[in-house]
């Protein structure tokens, strides 16, 4: 069955806080003919410790990622209206929680499908706890994550399993194209039987052009306004441009594989064509009747008024039935 890549444009924290910047982001996502618009909610009191440093010190404002997450996080009430802004815009709503307390605000709300980020796919408690209380489809990310656990993980998830996609992911952040992992696709899909795709950290068109070719179901994404945009993951970010080009190309490709072009065949207007563009053959000269027909006496133009030209050498040698005049079509009944 041929079907489109889906596509997943992820905000993540870009938004700083902004209730106002995660609209403007669904706005363009939704502009642009995407197919959802994934957030990520972190609750610092339930995932995180002291000891984390940042991956990336990129803000003067907090001091630790504690601080961070406090200062970007929304209120239920926040959430609560930006899914229905979301799917008002006509995109599905999808997130990560990072802990079972973050899954616990949302749980209530019409979220479309929750995200496992890399770093949680061996939470098993989180994981577990997301399958037993929400009905939703769950889609593991496998960016830090051995083949033995993505195993022991899907044999522990095998009631659900129509509802799993499972993303290869690399977390280097901006990750090198020839790092993000297409070559995996085909081997998780086999190994596995359900859906795969790619949650992509490149921050390079063309990675995400090669992975819908290379089959994907599923490719994420992570957005910026501009690749001067403040944040952490703004260089492992597309353009809103660049996700048109995307979305335009995800579009015309599934087009392309619905396809069913034939060669035993041609079509009522490949045959009107074929009239215009195909030689046939013509006489040089005036021809006399019982001549034989040889080379010299031919020429082979369009448009495809008599004899196809494939068929030259069937009439060399040949008589003519009658006299022809220079510039005649000969037809199979001017031969014996």
């Amino acid at each position: 069955m041929v079907k489109k890549t889906f596509i997943i444009a992820e905000v993540g924290l870009a938004h700083e806080g902004s209730l106002g910047i995660a609209k403007s982001f669904v706005d363009k996502i939704s502009e642009a003919k995407a197919d959802a618009v994934k957030f990520q909610i972190h609750d610092h009191k339930s995932e995180s410790s002291i000891y984390e440093k940042f991956r990336k010190k990129f803000s003067f404002q907090d001091k630790n990622r504690a601080e961070y997450w406090k200062r970007t996080q929304f209120s239920e009430k926040e959430w609560h209206h930006l899914i229905k802004y979301t799917k008002s815009k006509k995109l599905k709503f999808i997130i990560s929680p990072f802990s079972i307390e973050s899954f616990e605000k949302l749980k209530k709300f019409n979220v479309d499908a929750w995200k496992i980020a890399s770093g949680e796919f061996t939470n098993l408690p989180l994981i577990k706890h997301i399958q037993n209380n929400s009905k939703r489809p769950i889609i593991l990310s496998t960016g830090l994550t051995y083949e033995k656990e993505i195993e022991m993980i899907l044999a522990r998830l095998k009631k659900i399993k129509k509802k799993i996609t499972l993303l290869q992911c690399t977390s280097i952040y901006p990750t090198p194209i020839e790092k993000v992992g297409h070559n995996l696709l085909d081997h998780l899909r086999k190994k596995f039987k359900i859906p795969v795709g790619i949650s992509d950290h490149s921050g390079n068109k063309s990675s995400i052009l090669a992975g819908i070719a290379y089959g994907a179901d599923m490719i994420e994404t992570h957005l910026t306004f501009d690749r001067k945009f403040f944040g952490p993951d703004t260089s492992s970010s597309i353009t809103f441009d660049e996700l048109n080009e995307i979305t335009k190309f995800n579009r015309e490709f599934y087009e392309i594989k619905k396809g069913k072009v034939r060669k035993d065949k041609l079509t009522s207007q490949q045959k009107t064509m074929r009239k215009f563009f195909c030689k046939s053959i013509m006489v040089k000269n005036d021809l006399k009747k019982n001549q034989k027909i040889s080379i010299k006496d031919l020429k082979f133009v369009k448009p495809m008024l008599g004899i196809s030209a494939l068929d030259a050498e069937k009439i060399f040698k040949k008589k003519l039935t009658k006299n022809l005049k220079k510039g005649t079509f000969i037809k199979w009944s001017d031969l014996k």
